[in-house]
């Protein structure tokens, strides 16, 4: 017979076993509710590497394939203004990156020597099971990437991405190649 007024010691679970579970948290506001329950767990959350691990999980439950990291990016107003429909991402953020090389045609020059291609990609937030088709476009004037068009305002609208949030973009593919812009946001992150 167990005495009723022994301390129950609580036995720690393995550190993959917590692992395991945290990365598979269906979407970033049940990780952060995690996260306040103890320190070990709230430094698991704040690790990027443990991040980048959970990220990798969400892309392939959404077909994604060859899913590399691009950017970092704190929204401006402008990004999420529904009167502008576009997020611009500066030339010196994306340069040497993985969007050129997902988008090569985008910077190639035309006739007129005006870089004006237009392409047609797959914005993805898996956390919140949203996607939307947008246009890509090299815009050699602010020498700047735009995602813009009614898939990005209603990416925007549905996702409830705001001003002052941090996204993680990545680039992948899926399916036959499809080519995918994948969206992790960090609410109010501020960089």
């Amino acid at each position: 017979m167990v005495d009723p007024s022994a301390k129950i010691q609580r036995a720690d679970l393995p550190e993959d076993v917590v692992l395991e579970v945290l990365v598979r948290l269906a979407n970033a506001a049940a990780l952060h509710r995690c996260a306040t329950a103890c320190k070990r767990w709230r430094a698991l959350a704040a690790d990027p590497s443990f991040v980048r691990r959970r990220h990798h999980v969400m892309m392939a439950a959404v077909g994604v394939y060859e899913a590399e990291w691009a950017l970092s990016k704190v929204l401006r107003r402008p990004d999420v203004d529904p009167n502008q429909s576009r997020l611009l991402l500066a030339a010196r953020m994306v340069q040497g990156g993985p969007i050129p090389r997902l988008f090569p045609e985008l910077e190639q020059a035309g006739g007129n020597g005006v870089q004006n291609e237009r392409v047609v990609a797959v914005l993805i937030d898996a956390e919140a099971g949203v996607e939307k088709v947008a246009a890509v476009r090299y815009i050699n004037s602010n020498m700047a990437y735009r995602i813009f068009g009614r898939g990005w305002s209603e990416f925007v609208r549905e996702t409830r991405i705001s001003h002052g949030d941090r996204v993680d973009l990545y680039v992948g593919r899926r399916g036959a190649g499809e080519r995918c812009l994948l969206f992790f946001n960090s609410k109010g992150a501020q960089g």
